[in-house]
């Protein structure tokens, strides 16, 4: 499947050139909201601890299969100045992005914690 990498017209050139793409981190990505749940139950240190070794451990590169959506080249190719860079990956390895009105919500067990 063909997906395209939106980035700035910098960026994407030393894309090419060191033939890489930035894998972001989660502390890292553009939006506040992603990979942010509700956390009910009092353990939200224990959530902030998960994300923290998530982000040392875990990184994503988000693609899209439209090089023509003029949301991505405003948020992600520098306002409409930048490019896209297309890719065939296989679509095994690809997720899709879920977007949601309102959070997870998520409840933490752990027996040994009183």
């Amino acid at each position: 499947m063909r997906v395209y990498y939106f980035t700035s017209s910098r960026w994407g050139l030393s894309n090419l050139k060191n033939k890489h793409i930035k894998v972001s981190r989660i502390n890292n990505l553009n939006d506040p909201f992603d990979c942010f749940v509700r956390i009910l139950n009092g353990w939200r240190d224990d959530f902030t601890y998960l994300r923290e070794q998530w982000n040392e451990e875990l990184g994503m590169i988000c693609f899209s299969r439209d090089y023509r959506n003029p949301v991505q080249w405003s948020h992600y190719a520098d306002r409409h100045q930048g490019i896209a860079l297309g890719f065939d990956v296989d679509d095994k390895i690809l997720n899709d992005v879920e977007y949601r009105e309102e959070p997870y919500i998520v409840f933490f067990f752990k027996p040994w914690r009183n």
